[in-house]
């Protein structure tokens, strides 16, 4: 690394979220000596973005403005082109690190090199729509352990895609330049699909093999807007403010085509992830299978969890799908029992008791226990006040044990 280049670059890319950005920023801006940089990649705001950047005067930040309206893969490409760093991670205007964060990230990656690092971020809710500020925490395993990344990324693929965030995607996870660049000379350039982040899900696993998951979040996920709608209930109301978002986001893409083995008459938000997942196989051939990718589990995820379509329905379908695709109706409703479980589990994480249903708050009570996760239904509402009044000063160097990181296989 030379004197001019920073360890860690910082992207995160905005977009009319002045408001957000200002306490995102004010986490980023740790003290400490480990040298890194804040990329803020504004895709042509006009909401005082600028001004909210320039208040905090710290030479740390480099401020970009894309000059045009950019789509979300483009403005995550233009962000990267402008980092130095030896390692680069990105974050949304809403996230936030905890404190502590980068200086124990710095010591890491001295310590345990590796090609990327890998956490759960932990998550808040942003109050909107009338709801009140929500948090959720899990207990880290303070264990830094490998990865290997070829083995998860083919079981998420079993499962239709779900689990692409157990992964390095450089969205909260820092990832080498030189894996960057490789993929960059292999494809002309990062970032593809209309999903970036799970692109770089699959598409980074073939290139570095391995990576280290720290055990413990080193970021929260902010959550700004609380979906009103379901993709099956959007072409019911297509005059609906969250459809409306949805046409702007894909008519960004101008021209762009969804892989051919998708039906284009799926909502286009359906096909967002399988579509970046099947891109991602088309480049490594040697490593992945079109079959890796078991559409039947992926039709179980979308009638669960999107509510597009009935089972009954996808039943009936079956011989139009297996047109396209193998899918065994077994296979389909047995994903589709498990994604209603984990549903009923993962329902509450963004949900405080008060707005869960009865069977929720007991299943809450119980899953808590047994994984001793911690759930705050009274929150600030801001992040940055969030993360200091929950983890408090240098949380993190607190708990992960530097000295005595445990090297296994996840």
């Amino acid at each position: 690394m030379t004197s001019s280049q920073p360890l860690l670059s910082i992207l995160i890319p905005t977009r009319e979220r002045a408001h957000r950005l200002r306490y995102t920023l004010q986490t980023a801006l740790q003290p400490g000596s480990s040298p890194y940089e804040v990329i803020i990649s504004d895709n042509d705001s006009q909401d005082g973005t600028r001004q909210v950047v320039e208040e905090f005067a710290d030479p740390r930040i480099r401020y970009f403005n894309t000059g045009a309206r950019l789509n979300m893969c483009d403005n995550f490409e233009f962000a990267l082109n402008q980092a130095k760093g030896r390692y680069v991670i990105a974050i949304g205007d809403d996230d936030a690190f905890i404190p502590g964060a980068l200086q124990t990230m710095a010591e890491v990656i001295e310590r345990h090199p590796a090609s990327a690092y890998f956490w759960a971020p932990d998550s808040y809710r942003w109050p909107s729509e009338g709801k009140p500020a929500f948090g959720y925490v899990r207990a880290g395993k303070v264990q830094i352990t490998e990865m290997d990344l070829i083995q998860i990324a083919k079981k998420s693929m079993r499962w239709g895609g779900v689990g692409y965030n157990w992964l390095p995607r450089l969205y909260h996870s820092p990832v080498s330049r030189d894996a960057l660049d490789a993929l960059r000379e292999r494809t002309g350039r990062v970032f593809h699909s209309t999903a970036p982040d799970v692109f770089l899900s699959y598409a980074l696993p073939p290139l570095i093999r391995t990576a280290l998951n720290l055990g413990t979040a080193m970021t929260v996920n902010g959550i700004s807007e609380v979906r009103p709608m379901t993709p099956g209930e959007q072409e019911r109301d297509p005059k609906s403010a969250y459809a409306r978002r949805t046409r702007r986001f894909f008519s960004e893409y101008s021209g762009y085509q969804m892989h051919d083995i998708l039906d284009p008459n799926d909502p286009e938000l359906l096909n967002l992830y399988p579509d970046a997942i099947l891109k991602s196989i088309e480049l490594f051939p040697k490593v992945y299978q079109q079959s890796d990718l078991n559409f039947s589990a992926m039709w179980a995820y979308r009638v669960t969890r999107w509510k597009y379509r009935s089972i009954l329905e996808i039943v009936r379908n079956r011989k139009a799908l297996r047109q396209d695709y193998s899918f065994r109706v077994v296979d389909f409703l047995f994903r589709t029992l498990c994604f209603n479980f984990a549903t009923l589990r993962a329902s509450n994480r963004l949900v405080p008791p008060s707005e869960q249903g009865r069977w929720e708050r007991l299943f809450d009570t119980v899953w808590r226990r047994i994984h001793r996760n911690v759930a705050f239904g009274t929150c600030p509402e801001n992040i940055a006040e969030f993360v200091q009044q929950f983890y408090g000063p240098q949380e993190v160097g607190h708990h992960l044990p530097l000295e005595t990181a445990h090297m296994g296989t996840l």
